[in-house]
């Protein structure tokens, strides 16, 4: 007896001994055996791998979900800490505009109550340049307010002048480390250095807030006082923006950990977001942040920023200024008389004819029955507002410049419609507001 295999099969000679067919049928009932194992290993893995992709999926949404969450709390604690640093610089920027307006409203009540004042030309002027003065400080304070405030949903880069930038950091600050202070008796000294460094590519408002954090962490740093130094170097391709203050300093394990998200040294006084914010800000700039700090000798916080070389058009002031004196027809649009009487009196001083409407409505109707150069609008009026006059104009007249003043600043998701050509924010100057006009009417092709 032989035994023979052909294509899987196994073939026995006969005769065939018992044993050689016990043999055979064992080795058959293994490969069977075998071959079932394998079946059910293959249908136990199809079923894993369906069940492993349905947790996937799951688990996928679930991450999707958390991560739309996590940054739906990161957008409101960033929104909770700007707050918390601009009610802390309320306190200050009330004391300040308290004391612009105590000229404003002393002067102008003496001159109400004393008329004999005004037959003394020399005097009267005198009193009319202090109130001017206040006026520009308190407009000053506003501006200094919208700055910090002002919606940063976008990520628009600009060239940025760093001297600049640090000296609006100083005076947006100044109410909370000088008044503030000295009410709490504390005197602190703020020295701004900004060498000769190039301009830097970046978004103005969100470094000028994230310094404005570090300086006034500088000021709650120094309980009995001291120094903060606000200074701009380069290194190389680098611009390194440097707070300094010499306040108590931290240990290093609170140095090592106070870039953490509500990380506070502070107590209840502290949100533990301010330095997080920061480093967002800068990371977004593709920057880093350094901190160098001393026990009893303080601390220095450095922002280094990437010089980035950019090609940036500069409108030169033959461009934005144009000599006055230019004969242009206006018409003016404002509900309020006043408003209305102070911007006529702003451009005929120019030497432009002015004409002028009481709302939007009047001022459709006069537009349409005569040519103008320019349409400068209130933007808050009952009627019909300025974005809604400015739209109808242009559906007439398309080519005929439309010049928007408002005295709030727009909010977040609001856009000025396409029809407006500029918009300036009220109080405005007679300066700022002929370089606009000339400007606008330059690009329309007038002759000023």
């Amino acid at each position: 007896m032989f035994e023979k295999t052909f294509s899987g099969s196994v073939y026995l000679v006969k005769p065939v001994a018992k044993n050689a067919i016990l043999h055979v049928v064992g080795n058959a009932a293994h490969l069977r055996s075998v071959d079932d194992e394998r079946r059910r290993l293959i249908a136990e893995n199809e079923r894993y791998q369906e069940e492993l992709e349905v947790r996937i999926a799951e688990r996928t949404g679930e991450l999707s979900k958390a991560l739309v969450e996590l940054q739906e709390f990161q957008a409101e604690i960033i929104r909770h800490e700007r707050l918390n640093a601009l009610s802390q610089l309320a306190a200050g920027i009330c004391h300040d505009f308290n004391n612009v307006l105590m000229p404003i409203l002393g002067l102008t009540g003496e001159l109400v109550e004393h008329p004999e004042i005004l037959e003394d030309r020399e005097e009267t002027l005198s009193l009319l340049k202090v109130i001017l003065s206040a006026s520009e400080d308190a407009r000053s304070i506003v501006q200094r307010m919208r700055e910090f405030y002002r919606p940063r949903d976008g990520m628009e880069m600009e060239l940025v002048t760093v001297d600049a930038l640090l000296h609006d950091v100083v005076e947006l600050t100044r109410p909370r480390w000088e008044a503030q202070a000295q009410s709490e008796g504390r005197i602190i000294q703020v020295m701004c250095e900004a060498a000769q460094v190039r301009e830097i590519v970046g978004n103005a408002s969100q470094l000028r807030e994230a310094l404005t954090n570090l300086v006034l962490n500088a000021s709650d740093a120094m309980s009995t006082g001291g120094t903060i130094r606000i200074s701009a170097t380069q290194e190389g391709a680098t611009i390194n923006l440097n707070v300094t203050d010499t306040g108590g300093g931290m240990p290093e394990a609170v140095c090592k950990r106070c870039l953490e998200p509500f990380f506070s040294t502070k107590g209840e006084h502290g949100t533990g977001l301010g330095l997080a914010m920061v480093h967002g800000i800068v990371k977004r700039h593709n920057g880093t942040v350094e901190i160098e700090s001393e026990l009893s000798k303080g601390t220095t916080v450095r922002i280094r920023l990437p010089l980035a070389e950019v090609a940036v058009t500069r409108s030169t002031a033959d461009q934005t200024e144009a000599a006055a004196g230019g004969l242009l027809s206006v018409l003016v649009v404002d509900d309020e008389e006043w408003s209305r009487s102070l911007i006529a009196r702003y451009l005929q001083d120019a030497g432009h004819g002015v004409e002028l409407a009481e709302n939007g409505t009047s001022g459709l109707k006069i537009a349409s029955g005569k040519a103008f150069d320019m349409v400068i609008t209130d933007r808050a009026m009952p009627d019909m507002s300025g974005d809604q006059l400015a739209m109808a104009l242009k559906k007439r007249f398309p080519e005929l410049p439309v010049l928007l003043l408002t005295g709030s600043i727009l909010r977040p998701g609001e856009h000025t419609p396409a029809e407006v050509d500029a918009v300036l924010e009220k109080p405005v100057t007679q300066r700022e507001l002929i370089e606009v006009v000339n400007r606008l009417a330059i690009a329309a092709g007038r002759k000023v």
